[in-house]
């Protein structure tokens, strides 16, 4: 088939558009005239040598080369998966066939009203599928149902502010076997919603990762928290990543879960909230033995809560958090850290305070929208620290150490869009003998001079990144910046490399 203005349409296609294709259909001719690419040119290779070369090319663009190609394309797995079809605002009704169903892996639906899918179309087109999300669409669970058995090889379906129309929940009589992550963001329902998460456990009887964030409040009463501990109770043998709010009834029902064997969990909590119970939060904690990687969101998240996490998981070795309170924040359970070895917080602009020494298992700490007062002093004394990010922060009032301390342990150094003195800054990058990689990035106050610093002062420094920094007048490659370096220390040219990105 051939497109008006194909070639420019090609160069612009970064997703397939069924109603874009469908507005620009035009009889059918040759495959091989729209890149003019005559056929008795192709190299006399086998479908499988053209599937690796096709491995590195763009997909979308292939498929209309030539007639043969495309088939290529639609009979390889790892191919399709670089497709995406994309349906927007589009009303599925009955007699509703798109004139052009590419094999794509993939498929987005935006905005869409559906009413039903046509058992002509869609299961051909479903069971290639892996990857099914639903964006602001109205379904209702009977064709959602439909839907889901036309994509028997599915493993990822998400439903971002979807509503659920009214309809009767029938039995469900198949299953997505190979299904291994279902989230919902905003999910809305006309009826009782319990039914629905009572017919999709059943359809999902293996998942890996499970996500259910900001559901309407009018369907997420006892009875669907109820279901939905149910639903982890199934699966908790094979779910790895589970992300929830926990309110009372759900933070009260799952402590009483027993042998998670979560992975990863993201949990929105309210410490401040009359149900907030820090006793069903222990209990929580003390039942997830197997935790890695634990973030905490929501709304007044404390020191106290975290400190009962990061205390009661031995195994846990990621903390992402994000803390408020009503003035000052100190963080007090950076120093009673277990195994966590990686930690990120935020703190929403508010001043940090450290009154501890961390632990010393702490090796890489980010913290982002912090005022930090003597934030310095509390970085260095931790010697076993390895990376260090500092995201959006003030350091303006930082006082310098008054003793003369370096990070012995830092490799990596990361500061982005922070306020910072110079002379705060000139200390910091001269305390660093271990450093390996550093990167700056929208950071005003760095000059060439600080760079040079780091340099003289780092003698294991290899890479760095300068990302919007804008005080490198005359400065505009890395060459440069190592032949000024090489002027001021003395040294011959090329005695030492250096990788350089400038952005």
């Amino acid at each position: 088939m051939q497109f008006e203005e194909t070639e420019k349409f090609i160069g612009t296609w970064g997703n397939i558009d069924i109603e874009k294709i469908d507005s620009q259909r035009v009889e059918p001719v040759r495959y091989n005239s729209i890149l003019h690419v005559p056929t008795q040119l192709e190299p006399p290779l086998p479908p499988e040598v053209w599937e690796r070369i096709f491995r590195f090319c763009a997909v979308r663009e292939l498929r209309l080369v030539c007639r043969r190609w495309n088939d290529i394309v639609a009979g390889c797995p790892a191919l399709r998966q670089k497709l995406t079809v994309r349906f927007r605002s589009v009303k599925f009704g009955a007699g509703y066939v798109p004139s052009v169903v590419p094999p794509a892996a993939n498929a987005q639906l935006n905005h869409c009203l559906i009413r039903t899918v046509d058992d002509g179309w869609w299961p051909d087109f479903g069971r290639n599928l892996t990857q099914l999300s639903l964006e602001e669409c109205r379904i209702a669970p009977p064709v959602l149902f439909r839907m889901l058995r036309g994509c028997p090889n599915l493993r990822e379906f998400k439903l971002v502010e979807v509503k659920l129309l009214a309809g009767e929940v029938e039995a469900v009589d198949f299953v997505v076997d190979g299904m291994e992550k279902f989230s919902t963001v905003d999910l809305s329902c006309s009826e009782d919603g319990s039914e629905i998460l009572d017919s999709l456990k059943l359809i999902f009887p293996r998942l890996k990762s499970f996500s259910m964030q900001d559901s309407d409040d009018d369907i997420w009463d006892a009875l669907f928290t109820g279901r939905l501990v149910q639903w982890i109770e199934t699966i908790k043998e094979t779910l790895q990543v589970l992300e929830v709010y926990l309110d009372h009834d759900l933070l009260e029902r799952l402590s009483e879960v027993e042998l998670l064997q979560l992975k990863q969990a993201e949990y929105g909590i309210d410490c401040s909230s009359s149900y907030w119970d820090i006793n069903l939060w222990t209990k929580l904690c003390r039942n997830q033995p197997s935790l890695l990687d634990v973030n905490l969101w929501g709304s007044n998240i404390d020191d106290e809560a975290i400190k009962v996490l990061v205390t009661n998981m031995s195994t846990l070795r990621i903390l992402e958090a994000e803390l408020d309170s009503p003035s000052q924040i100190v963080p007090s359970f950076l120093g009673h850290l277990i195994a966590v070895q990686n930690v990120t917080i935020g703190v929403n602009s508010l001043a940090l305070a450290f009154t501890a020494s961390f632990s010393p298992i702490l090796t890489s700490l980010t913290i982002y929208e912090a005022y930090l007062e003597d934030g310095i002093t509390f970085l260095m004394n931790s010697p076993h620290l390895q990376e260090l990010s500092l995201v959006q922060c003030d350091l303006t009032k930082c006082p310098i150490p008054p003793a003369v301390q370096t990070f012995s342990a830092l490799k990596l150094l990361e500061l982005s869009e922070c306020k910072i003195a110079k002379k705060v800054l000139d200390f910091t990058v001269s305390c660093h003998p271990a450093l390996e990689t550093v990167w700056f990035s929208g950071m005003k106050s760095v000059r060439i001079d600080t760079v040079v610093t780091l340099l003289l002062l780092s003698p294991k420094l290899h890479q760095v990144e300068l990302m919007g920094c804008d005080r490198f007048a005359g400065f505009t490659s890395g060459a440069e910046i190592m032949r000024h370096y090489h002027r001021v220390h003395g040294s011959a040219e090329g005695s030492r490399g250096v990788s350089f990105a400038l952005v």
